[in-house]
């Protein structure tokens, strides 16, 4: 569920950027705090401009950071926009995506986590 105001660069417990060098990226608050603690929730399926600007100012400050992209089963090619967007809003730490076989982090299956291939451009991995 999505806030019924403007999400501007407000992310549920955004107090993980402060004080972890590896975090997740959930959709909902349910998914976050099912990976607690070190989970941030977008609260809806998509990132903005600020949001993505916030996460890339807290985690490039840090040593060896590393960002896991965790959303639900239907949105792996949502993660790999999501993970462009880290890396255009100048992100270059760590970069993983973690797939749901099934269901959202809160209550789904598990599945395989990949790296981010720095090298192949964003419409490349998702035709791979």
């Amino acid at each position: 569920m999505s806030p019924p105001w403007p999400k501007g660069d407000s992310l549920w417990n955004s107090e993980a950027l402060a004080v972890r060098s590896s975090i997740y990226i959930c959709e909902g608050v349910f998914s976050a705090i099912a990976v607690w603690p070190p989970a941030i929730a977008l609260c809806g399926k998509t990132m903005n401009k600020l949001q993505a600007r916030r996460i890339v100012d807290a985690m490039n400050d840090k040593d060896d950071p590393l960002i896991t992209v965790l959303l639900d089963a239907d949105a792996i090619q949502s993660a790999h926009e999501m993970a462009q967007q880290l890396v255009s809003a100048g992100y270059s730490g760590r970069l993983d995506l973690r797939y749901m076989r099934s269901g959202d982090p809160a209550d789904g299956v598990m599945g395989k986590k990949v790296a981010w291939d720095w090298s192949v451009p964003l419409k490349y991995a998702l035709q791979g």
